[in-house]
C-alpha cells in the first residue's frame, strides 16, 4: 500500500462519513493532528494503528483505498504517470490531512440520546 493512496482513502472517509466518527474520536485525530510530522510515512506509522483500534472506521477506510487505488490506475491496469502540478499536491497532503481533521466536526445525532426517545408502550 502506499503511503499517498492510504491517506487519500483516510482524508475521504473524514471527509464523506462524518457520521462514523464520535466525539472522543474526533479529539482523538484533533491530538494527533496537533503533532503531525510532515513525511507521509511517518504520518501513516501514526493513523494506521489508530485506524486498527477503530474497525469501524478502519472498515470504512479500506472500502475507500480500494475505491482510490483502482481510480488511479490507467488503460489495461497500467499506472498512471503523475504530472508536475500532482507532484506539488502529494506534498501538501499532510497539510490537507491536518487540515481536514482541525475542521471535522463530529455529527450530532440527538435522537440516538436516550433522553430524547419517546417513551416506551407496555
Amino acid at each position: 500500500m502506499s503511503d499517498e493512496k492510504s491517506i487519500q482513502a483516510f482524508i475521504a472517509v473524514i471527509k464523506n462519513q462524518p457520521q462514523l466518527f464520535r466525539a472522543a474520536e474526533s479529539q482523538e485525530l484533533k491530538k494527533i493532528a496537533a503533532d503531525l510530522p510532515t513525511n507521509l510515512e511517518e504520518i501513516w506509522s501514526i493513523i494506521s494503528p489508530w485506524l486498527e483500534a477503530h474497525p469501524t472506521i478502519d472498515a470504512a477506510y479500506k472500502s475507500n483505498f480500494i475505491y482510490i487505488s483502482s481510480n488511479l490506475l490507467g488503460p489495461g491496469g497500467s499506472k498512471s504517470q503523475k504530472d508536475p502540478v500532482e507532484a506539488a499536491v502529494d506534498r501538501s497532503l499532510g497539510d490537507q490531512l491536518k487540515n481536514e481533521i482541525i475542521h471535522h466536526q463530529p455529527v450530532n445525532f440527538p435522537n440516538l440520546d436516550p433522553a430524547n426517545q419517546p417513551p416506551k408502550t407496555k
